[in-house]
């Protein structure tokens, strides 16, 4: 059974049915030129699979529409026997683990000849090959950028694990030295570099003036200026409020903290597809990990919301602990007013189309 694909939704196929196959894996195989009278551009098929597997789709429409553009002429009848196969094949790369794409070479990911071997000339010849490089970067964070090909991406992945932001904030720059140093000395990395981290903040928080998290904007800018006047103590709290505030808003009605962190896990079981999203998420299983004072639990001495709420100490309030809280809060507000922002933007472009 074919991802995404039912037994009910099948389709028999007029030449030929075979049991227990589904009618698209009939259709990618053995299905005759022109079985399908009528002709769907596989580009449109794919679209709309990845919008169904993705948050905000729009950074893959866009990448279809240019390829679709680009090749409009030679898109026909050929591709219906494969036009299910293709939105299958990119559909099932991005909705898969990306530790799974760590471990079985994500550059190969999209390379479609072990999904449709029996159409890889015709795409070769039809579509270009969907590379590895052009989708990452669109869904990568716009920090990342500038970050050197040699710097495996999933370390970036890996720092966001141990708490640290790297969705959106800090620059490339930065995300290399931390990458480069222990993990025991990647604090103090940040503090040396505590001016830039700063600046990053301020701009980052520039792009997120207009919106839901407004108000919250107004704190963060706050808490920066804080920190650059080595009030380290009311940022870090202006900085724990405020990512409080952020989760609760994006919560669903009655939704527990734990909930909310099983749904965004910090282990690389996420899709691809989501990238982004679950980067900038991640540092916040340590931010948000439940300590109880009253049971006995030691007071983290890493940034933590509910220390920084119920432990106000020596322990828990220090100026890195107070610098990793304002990036964290800084990238989770960002990365929502992205979210909000690709939602209107296609709300926007959906309208056009009905208008057309």
């Amino acid at each position: 059974m074919m991802c995404g694909v039912t037994d009910a939704d099948a389709e028999p196929n007029d030449e030929k049915t075979t049991k227990g196959k589904t009618t698209r894996e009939i259709v990618i195989h053995v299905a005759p030129r022109g079985a399908f009278p009528k002709i769907v551009n596989p580009l449109e098929e794919l679209q709309e699979s990845i919008k169904r597997w993705t948050f905000e789709a729009s950074p893959f429409v866009r990448l279809a529409e240019e390829i679709k553009a680009k090749h409009e002429g030679a898109l026909s009848e050929a591709f219906s026997p494969i036009r299910w196969g293709l939105a299958d094949a990119i559909q099932q790369s991005l909705g898969r683990p990306i530790f799974m794409a760590y471990q079985e070479n994500v550059r190969r990911l999209f390379d479609f000849s072990s999904v449709l071997p029996n159409y890889s000339k015709l795409l070769e010849g039809i579509l270009p090959k969907i590379e590895y490089g052009e989708l990452f970067r669109r869904l990568q964070p716009a920090n990342w950028a500038d970050v050197p090909d040699d710097i495996d991406p999933f370390a970036l992945i890996d720092l966001a694990e141990e708490g640290i932001p790297t969705a959106w904030v800090p620059r490339a720059e930065v995300l290399v030295a931390l990458v480069s140093a222990d993990v025991d000395k990647r604090l103090q990395v940040l503090l040396d570099h505590q001016g830039q981290v700063l600046e990053d903040c301020d701009v980052t928080l520039s792009e997120t003036s207009q919106g839901a998290h407004a108000e919250q904007m107004v704190l963060l800018v706050q808490a920066v200026a804080s920190a650059r006047l080595c009030l380290f103590a009311p940022a870090q709290a202006i900085a724990a409020s405020v990512l409080d505030t952020l989760i609760r808003k994006s919560m669903s009605p009655g939704e527990k903290y734990s909930a909310w962190l099983r749904k965004h896990p910090a282990d690389k079981s996420w899709p691809i597809g989501q990238m982004r999203y679950f980067t900038a998420m991640t540092p916040m299983s340590r931010a948000f990990k439940e300590f109880w004072k009253s049971k006995g639990d030691p007071i983290p001495d890493a940034f933590n919301r509910h220390a920084s709420t119920h432990a106000a100490g020596a322990i828990q309030y220090t100026e890195g602990n107070a610098l990793v809280g304002v990036m964290l809060a800084v990238s989770v507000l960002r990365e929502l007013h992205e979210k909000d922002e690709e939602a209107r933007r296609a709300a926007e472009a959906e309208d056009e189309e009905d208008n057309v």
